[in-house]
């Protein structure tokens, strides 16, 4: 129930105010927090370092969740950063809104303050607005939070400190990690590289059809797979630089074979991203083989973007949804191609499409702010029984070329097309055969 005094407060005060009273005093105190609603199981992560199953996955995964005891925005304590590997980063009031599958950050608010007790004076820091207090009890709560917010302004300070240290440790040890695997690395072209040459004909690429890949992908003939301090031995793989919108390296990314060129399915996957370098700017992250220009294409995986890449379209693999919804187009380029995964609906992306889907559409509505041009290529085939989704390389292993559509085939025209302003958008699209048949229009 809100007092006069409490009313005037909201009557006199942005929504912005609102919610940077609630970030400064739930900072500091989110392990409390989290524990007093109900929460607790992921505290219980930072001190064991063991994963859990997500709570948005129905039961449905045993070990894909944790809270990060360190992240580059503070310890938990002060940031509750939490990630699930398909879910992606969640931090603050919002990852423990998505933990209890609130259906709004209000809901979640109202938790907050009644389980931990708060007045409206404490969230606000203006005891006044409590006017049930007595002056006494008002000063007394005045003091004990100021005495907190001195002491987590310490506790920041030691610990930035501290992280500070760890990440340049951190940083002198994955150069020596990286140094030693691409020691390891030959070019794709190197007779002894048949193992990722039969890798990618399986997939029906045939490296000889696309210009030189040296600079961001090689192969491996043999290096240590370490995944969260545990070994899984020796393997051979593909290895590939994912770097950031600078071009600088974030982290390599392995796919592990066998002499056949099959994936080897290791306990901790196939595909393995290493350890990424603290402090360096992750947007616009991805495999970058080719020189971009005028017209870029960009895809998940790492095999849609080198089966379209047949076409001379130079395209980049972000190497999931979430990076994909994240990635920045060069800035020399002005039509970008989106390669959708078509993924089966999930609980979290409950529409046709799923996760690959949305996180196009996501990624087109920013581009188109940014004054490109984005177009949306989804597969139009059913997903196969048994399969979680279908993407581009599955057509293009199956009807090769002749499996792409007009207006990927014929990417050089569509720039002095549209460069030429000589035909409208419908004669374009028209010419192209470019029509909701491939793209599927971007919701709101």
């Amino acid at each position: 129930m809100r007092t006069s005094k409490l009313s005037v407060w909201f009557d006199t005060h942005s929504k912005d105010d609102y919610i940077k009273c609630w970030d400064n005093v739930c900072r500091g105190q989110w392990e409390a927090i989290f524990i007093a609603c109900g929460a607790g199981a992921v505290v219980d992560t930072l001190k064991n370092k063991k994963h859990i199953g997500c709570p948005q996955h129905a039961g449905k995964t045993q070990s894909n969740y944790r809270g990060l005891p360190t992240h580059k925005d503070g310890i938990f304590n002060v940031a509750a950063v939490g990630v699930c590997n398909t879910c992606g980063v969640k931090k603050g009031i919002h990852h423990l809104s998505w933990y209890l599958g609130h259906e709004n950050l209000k809901k979640t608010r109202d938790f907050i303050k009644e389980n931990m007790g708060w007045t409206w004076g404490y969230i606000l820091g203006d005891y006044s607005l409590d006017e049930e207090l007595t002056d006494e009890e008002r000063q007394k709560l005045e003091a004990k939070r100021l005495y907190e917010q001195e002491k987590r302004k310490k506790e920041e300070e030691t610990r930035l400190k501290v992280q500070a240290e760890k990440d340049k440790a951190l940083t002198i040890f994955l150069n020596k990690l990286n140094t030693e695997l691409f020691s390891t690395c030959i070019p794709l072209s190197d007779p002894a590289a048949e193992p990722a040459i039969k890798y990618f004909l399986k997939r029906g690429i045939k490296l000889s059809d696309l210009a030189d890949l040296s600079k961001s992908i090689k192969f491996s003939t043999g290096f240590d797979v370490y995944v969260h301090n545990e070994s899984f031995g020796s393997h051979m793989s593909i290895v590939s630089k994912v770097e950031n919108i600078e071009g600088k390296l974030l982290y390599p990314h392995r796919i592990i074979i066998d002499e056949n060129g099959d994936k080897v399915d290791l306990p901790c996957g196939s595909k393995i991203k290493g350890s990424a370098y603290p402090g360096r700017d992750n947007r616009g992250r991805g495999i970058k083989p080719f020189l971009a220009g005028a017209c870029v294409g960009v895809s998940e995986g790492l095999e849609v973007a080198l089966a379209a890449a047949t076409t001379g379209l130079p395209v980049e693999a972000a190497t999931d949804a979430i990076s994909l919804e994240q990635w920045i187009a060069p800035p020399e380029s002005v039509i970008v191609f989106i390669l959708e995964d078509k993924d089966l609906p999930s609980k979290s992306y409950p529409k046709e499409g799923g996760h690959g889907r949305a996180a196009a559409q996501k990624l087109a509505k920013r581009l188109i702010k940014e004054k490109k041009v984005p177009i949306i290529l989804s597969p139009q085939f059913d997903i196969p029984e048994g399969s979680k989704s279908v993407d581009w390389n599955d057509v293009y292993a199956n009807f090769g070329l002749e499996g792409f559509p007009k207006i990927l085939l014929n990417w050089k025209d569509l720039i002095d097309d549209l460069s030429e302003g000589s035909l409208s958008e419908a004669e374009i699209l028209k010419k192209y055969d470019y029509s909701f048949s491939y793209f599927e229009g971007i919701e709101d």
